[in-house]
């Protein structure tokens, strides 16, 4: 018998990524399904952040988590979600997708959008503000990676 979902979170894990010579601190989100049997599972951009690449899949909670703790997963509520069915058909319908951009398509913005049916991400709205404010210098390299193209050299 197939076990069908019977709630869905959006949850993400602290993680760090080396991004040019530098340990930066970032957000990995995902949404976790509670299954009718107790079985969680996640479905998630995955991939390795300092490549720029990812695909959605999905995993179980301890590799999600990966290298940290189940213990550390943090749970995001929203005002409005959808409804649980709405989530899981914008969740698997994404399955397999390689269009990941970390400035337009990342795993927050896939957490939104399955939420919420609107793809956001506040940890970019926050890069973009502060390389604005303090280091406008790097808009360059930002527009070149929402554009889908990393520059080798800074």
């Amino acid at each position: 018998m197939h076990c069908q979902p019977i709630l869905a979170e959006h949850i993400y894990i602290q993680r760090t990524a080396n991004f040019a010579g530098l340990n930066i601190p970032y957000q990995h989100h995902g949404i976790k399904f509670t299954l009718e049997d107790g079985t969680e599972l996640v479905i998630h951009y995955s991939g390795n952040p300092n490549d720029f690449n990812g695909s959605v899949s999905h995993t179980n909670l301890v590799d999600f988590a990966y290298p940290s703790l189940i213990q550390e997963i943090k749970t995001i509520e929203h005002e409005k979600t959808l409804k649980l069915e709405e989530i899981i058909e914008k969740s698997n319908s994404r399955l397999g997708e390689k269009s990941y951009n970390l400035v337009k398509n990342n795993c927050e913005h896939f957490a939104y959008y399955c939420m919420t049916g609107e793809a956001k991400s506040t940890q970019v709205q926050l890069m973009k503000t502060f390389i604005t404010l303090f280091a406008p210098q790097l808009l360059p390299f930002l527009q070149s990676i929402e554009n889908g193209g990393v520059q080798q050299t800074m």
